[in-house]
């Protein structure tokens, strides 16, 4: 394997690719538009060298707010102001794990959990 890109599911794949572009400076790289052109229903985002895929509840097998994505990050600080300034829900504050790392999670608009980790 080379890398691993998780698909979470959300409710509204165009409400989740802003708050993924504004709270956590991905980038989109694909939109497949839904039904007669309508709103997206699947979308691939990258945000330096990680990817995460966005699937339309509605077409997807489970229930939106169930998937978890773990990222190593270099831009630790950043990442976590943006999340702070965003009002995203904290459900791990900030703080140092055993291998000398910080790390915190949050959860998307959602439920979705995401787990930062400081590179080191």
């Amino acid at each position: 394997m080379e890398s691993a890109q998780p698909v979470l599911i959300v409710k509204s794949v165009a409400e989740a690719v802003a708050w993924y572009i504004e709270v956590l400076g991905f980038e989109p790289v694909y939109l497949n538009p839904g039904a007669a052109a309508g709103p997206p229903n699947y979308a691939v985002l990258r945000n330096g060298d990680a990817g995460l895929h966005l699937g339309l509840e509605a077409e997807m097998l489970n229930g939106a707010g169930q998937g978890a994505a773990n990222s190593v990050t270099g831009a630790f600080e950043e990442t976590c102001r943006r999340a702070r300034e965003s009002g995203a829900p904290f459900f791990i504050e900030a703080g140092e794990i055993p291998s000398g790392a910080r790390t915190f999670g949050i959860r998307d608009p959602d439920g979705n959990l995401l787990t930062f980790v400081e590179s080191t």
